[in-house]
C-alpha cells in the first residue's frame, strides 16, 4: 500500500505510485475472489458482491486509460468497449462468467500497460555478435 504520508512518496513518479495503486487494487480483487471461490468449491453459496466491488474499484482505477485505449463504438464485437464494461458491472444480471471475463479482461490490459508483465527483456540471437552489440548500444 502507497504511504502518502512518507517523504519518498513526494519524490516518487506519480506513473510508479499508480502503477502501485493499480496492483493493489488487483491484489484485493484477487483475494475478494479467492475467498468467493473457496466458499463456492465447499459448497457454501458464495457471495459475488465483494468481488464485485472490487473488480469496479479496479476499473476506476483504470478509467482514464480505458477512455482513451477502448473504441467508442460497438463495430468491434470481439473487443469490449468502456461503455460495455461498465455496463457490465452495474448491470442487475452480473453473474460468475462476466466476472471471469472482466478479470481476464483486466489483466490483459495491466500486461499491455507492463505492469503485470514478467517477460520484459528482449530477446537476441547470441551467435552473432553484431546482434549482441547492438542490443548492448555499442
Amino acid at each position: 500500500m502507497v504511504d502518502f504520508n512518507n517523504e519518498t512518496t513526494v519524490s516518487t513518479p506519480a506513473t510508479n505510485i499508480v502503477k502501485v495503486l493499480l496492483l493493489q487494487a488487483r491484489a484485493v480483487l484477487f483475494e475478494a475472489l479467492e475467498q468467493y471461490y473457496t466458499h463456492k468449491f465447499n459448497g457454501i453459496t458464495p457471495n459475488i458482491s465483494v468481488a464485485r466491488a472490487r473488480l469496479l474499484i479496479a476499473f476506476l482505477e483504470l478509467q482514464g486509460y480505458l477512455k482513451r485505449t477502448l473504441p467508442k463504438d460497438r463495430a468491434k464485437e470481439e473487443q469490449k468497449t468502456y461503455s460495455q464494461v461498465f455496463e457490465k458491472l452495474d448491470s442487475e444480471e452480473f453473474e460468475e462468467k462476466d466476472m471471469k471475463d472482466l478479470v481476464q479482461f483486466l489483466n490483459v490490459k495491466l500486461d499491455k500497460l507492463n505492469i503485470t508483465k514478467i517477460d520484459t527483456h528482449k530477446e537476441y540471437d547470441r551467435s552473432s555478435w553484431e546482434q549482441d552489440n547492438k542490443a548492448h548500444g555499442y
